[in-house]
This record gives C-alpha cells, sequence and structure tokens, in this order.
C-alpha cells in the first residue's frame, strides 16, 4: 500500500492511511446491493412478492424455491434439495456465498422443525 498522491507526509513514507468509512456506511450502498440481487434473482426466473419485496418465489416442474432477502443474508427454502443446491451454485458464480448452515433463529425467533 501507498499513501494517496497529494497526501503524502515527509519523512512517513511508509505509512498507510486506515479506512474509517467502510461500504456498508455509505448511504447509496444498501440501494445498489438491493438493485443488484433484484436484477440477478429475477433474471434466474424468481418472481418478487408483491406485498414484501425482499420475499421472491420461482416455480420450477411443481417445485418451489423460496429466497428472503434479509441486509446481506439470504433465507433459502425449496421443496427439495437438488432445487436449492442448484440455486446456491448459481448465486456462487456471480457472488461471494458462504453457507451459515440450517436457520435456528432469525429476528429474535428461534426455529423449530416440525415432528
Amino acid at each position: 500500500m501507498k499513501q494517496p498522491k497529494g497526501f503524502s507526509i515527509a519523512r512517513q513514507e511508509k505509512k498507510v492511511y486506515q479506512l474509517k468509512k467502510a461500504l456498508y456506511d455509505l448511504k447509496q450502498a444498501p440501494g445498489t446491493w438491493y438493485s443488484r440481487i433484484d436484477a440477478y434473482l429475477e433474471n434466474l426466473g424468481f418472481e418478487r412478492s408483491l406485498s414484501e419485496s425482499t420475499l421472491y418465489i420461482k416455480e420450477v416442474d411443481g417445485q418451489i424455491l423460496v429466497v428472503s432477502l434479509y441486509i446481506d443474508d439470504l433465507l433459502i427454502k425449496g421443496s427439495s434439495k437438488e432445487l436449492t443446491d442448484k440455486f446456491k451454485e448459481e448465486m456462487k458464480i456471480v457472488f461471494e456465498m458462504i453457507n451459515l448452515g440450517r436457520l435456528t433463529f432469525c429476528l429474535g425467533m428461534q426455529i423449530f422443525k416440525k415432528i
């Protein structure tokens, strides 16, 4: 790393500046992120819910895939493992992703599997 031109200090050229404002602090960042993922999901054939703008639904051969967007996290639920796995692979092509595993808590609610 180097100091930017015009901001260098004599005899302190080896020092660099620390970034104090991350991308998430920018006012336009959430809108930019949402626009990008919205366009991508619609390109994959998802339909956005009319009542919940962060909920997307896709039907493929009678199977359903539901994606809920919360800030920069996705909650994915499908009627088949193959459908959800295919979707995750499609997402990894465009977005850097990690799988956090099965959902146990969401917005303060504990999720239980119905027996």
